[in-house]
C-alpha cells in the first residue's frame, strides 16, 4: 500500500517544495483530498516517515536561505567557436541551490557542475550546493554535493570545450560513457591499482539477483551493446584520437579513458558529504 518508485518520488517532491515555500500543511491536506496517500494507519505512518525525510533535507541546507529562487541567470558565451546560450536556474544570490527528494545520482552531480562551469566561464563567481536524500540502504539522512566559487574563467572554459568535444564525438559514434559505471570507475581509479575501480564499476554495470539493475540494462545500452559483459567492455581499446592532451594514456580501455576524461575534473571540483 505504500507508494514506491516514481509515485513515491512524485509525492515527496511536491511536499518538499511545499515545505520550502512554507505551505506544507495546505499541501498535506491537498494530498489527502487527492487520494494519493495510503489509507488509515498505514498512510499516517508513511506520511510521518516522509515528513521526517523532508525536514532532514531542509535542515541539511543549514543557514542557506531555501525560499523562492531568483530569476534564472542568462548564459551567452562562445567556447572554441561554439556559442552556448541558455539559462541557469535555482540561483539564490551567488549560490546555485537545489534541494531534491531524489538520491545522490551522478546525473545530479554533473548537472550542478555544468551549471557552475558556464557561470564561472562568464565571470560570475558562484557556489553550488545540491541536497538529496542519503544513499539507499544506508543510515544517511541526507547527502550534500558542493562546489566552491572560482575566478578561473580559463579553466572553466577549457572544461566546457572538453564537454563540447565529447558531445560531438557522441554524434559521430556511440560513446562508452554510462550514467553510473563511468563515474564509479573514475572515482576509484588509481594508476597502480585498477582493481578497486573495476569492482566499483562492475557493480554499477549489472548487479542484483533475481531482480537485476545497472547500466547494462539501459535501453540505449542494450540497443548498441546488447548483453555485453563488463570484462568484454573493458577489453574494447581506445580509438586512435582518444590519446594525447587531456587523455590519460595509463588506462588501456576505451571505457576507462572516457570515464577519466569526463569525471576526473568533475570529481576534482565537486565534494560530497553525508549527513
Amino acid at each position: 500500500l505504500r507508494p514506491g518508485g516514481l509515485e513515491g518520488w512524485d509525492i515527496g517532491t511536491r511536499l518538499l517544495q511545499a515545505r520550502l515555500r512554507g505551505d506544507l500543511d495546505d499541501w498535506v491536506r491537498a494530498e489527502r483530498a487527492r487520494g494519493t496517500l495510503p489509507p488509515a494507519a498505514v498512510g499516517e505512518h508513511w506520511l510521518a516517515d516522509l515528513l521526517t525525510q523532508i525536514d532532514d533535507l531542509a535542515e541539511a541546507a543549514g543557514d542557506v536561505p531555501v525560499g523562492q529562487a531568483g530569476a534564472p541567470a542568462d548564459v551567452d558565451l562562445v567556447v572554441g567557436g561554439t556559442r552556448i546560450v541558455g539559462a541557469v536556474e535555482d540561483l539564490r544570490d551567488d549560490l546555485i541551490l537545489r534541494i531534491d527528494y531524489g538520491r545522490p545520482t551522478p546525473k545530479r552531480c554533473l548537472r550542478l557542475w555544468l551549471s557552475w562551469l558556464v557561470l564561472t566561464a562568464q565571470g560570475q563567481q558562484v557556489d553550488g550546493l545540491v541536497v538529496t536524500r542519503g544513499k539507499a540502504r544506508t543510515k544517511e539522512r541526507a547527502r550534500l554535493m558542493r562546489v566552491a566559487a572560482s575566478d578561473d574563467r580559463d579553466r572553466a572554459t577549457s572544461h566546457l570545450a572538453m564537454l563540447l568535444d565529447l558531445y560531438r564525438r557522441g554524434h559521430e559514434a556511440p560513446l562508452l560513457l554510462f550514467e553510473n559505471a563511468s563515474g564509479a570507475y573514475a572515482g576509484s581509479w588509481a594508476p597502480d591499482d585498477r582493481e578497486a575501480a573495476c569492482k566499483k564499476a562492475a557493480d554499477e554495470w549489472i548487479t542484483g539477483w533475481p531482480n537485476q539493475w545497472g547500466d547494462r540494462l539501459d535501453a540505449a545500452t542494450q540497443m548498441v551493446l546488447g548483453d555485453l559483459r563488463f570484462e568484454d567492455l573493458l577489453a574494447i581499446p581506445p580509438r586512435a584520437d582518444e590519446s594525447g592532451d587531456g587523455w590519460d594514456g595509463r588506462d588501456d580501455s576505451r571505457f576507462g579513458r572516457l570515464a577519466l576524461r569526463l569525471w576526473r575534473p568533475v570529481l576534482a571540483d565537486v565534494t560530497t558529504e553525508a549527513r
